[in-house]
């Protein structure tokens, strides 16, 4: 199988069924709410390439674990609360009795790629991130910056973050994700000693407080360039527009890793009783 986009020299990958004390470690983490952590275990236990896996592009990670899912029938669609444009009805896509309108991440188009850049992002029109210091007891601008370089967001960084309790909001761990991304900058450095690094190091807080909002969701989707498709299309079951939504991977992968771990710690309590191995 292809990834959707090449990291660190690797293309393609074999996916294989877990054994045993995968399922077992998957069952843990899933259930103790660590999704990441339970996403490096299932990728660990299904894909033999050889590379260290924390370091997959998330976007690579999602679509590993989603095709491991479809491999072992684990259910791929996902609950969700639509609001339309035009009327604002609440459209809720949710699984009722017999009804079953959820969307299903396994008909999700995969943009592919062929290489390894990262994503470039200038600033909307006339906008420009201003950085200032205090130099000498005065205030002075350091950094005027209209250009951001990032590199793919990596399963490794979204262990650290899921690991800091000191992100106990989504906007504080969104800002953390793309500072530890954030790979070059353009603009106005006044202090050339003054490197990406540490203009993230000593202004954390001003490095990403774009003056446009937009170029703060753009920043969040420009990385989601390749992968799973990150919209799916919804009819307004009111007035009949329609729009699209981004899907909540989050809330998919929660569900589906403990739906996963559930289903397989049913199935070895069974065996356990039946005296069989786990398969």
């Amino acid at each position: 199988m292809i990834y959707p986009r090449p990291w660190r020299g690797h293309t393609d990958f074999e996916l294989t069924k877990p054994d045993t004390q995968t399922i077992l470690t998957l069952a843990d983490r899933a259930q103790s709410g660590k999704q990441y952590s339970a996403m490096l275990a299932l990728l660990e236990g299904s894909v033999k390439d050889g590379a260290d896996l924390r370091y997959m592009p998330l976007i690579n990670a999602e679509y590993v674990v989603r095709e491991a899912f479809k491999l072992y029938e684990i259910d791929t669609k996902v609950e969700g609360v639509y609001a339309c444009p035009a009327c604002r009805h609440q459209n809720i896509h949710r699984e009722s009795g017999d009804q079953d309108t959820r969307d299903d991440v396994a008909n999700l188009e995969v943009y592919f790629c062929e290489h390894e850049d990262p994503y470039e992002m200038e600033l909307s029109k006339g906008r420009e991130v201003e950085i200032w210091a205090s130099v000498e007891g005065e205030k002075k601008q350091v950094a005027l910056l209209n250009k951001y370089c990032f590199r793919d967001p990596l399963l490794d960084d979204l262990l650290k973050i899921e690991s800091d309790r000191s992100l106990d909001t989504s906007t504080k761990r969104l800002n953390k994700l793309f500072r530890m991304c954030l790979v070059d900058l353009d603009g106005v450095i006044d202090d050339a000693s003054l490197t990406v690094e540490k203009i993230k190091t000593r202004y954390p807080d001003d490095v990403l407080n774009f003056p446009d909002f937009r170029d703060f969701q753009r920043m969040s989707l420009i990385t989601r360039e390749y992968g799973l498709e990150h919209f799916i299309k919804i009819g307004c079951e009111n007035c009949g527009k329609n729009f699209e939504s981004a899907v909540d991977f989050t809330g998919f992968f929660v569900s589906a890793l403990t739906s996963m771990s559930a289903q397989r710690a049913e199935r070895s309590s069974g065996a356990s009783r039946n005296g069989d191995l786990i398969r």
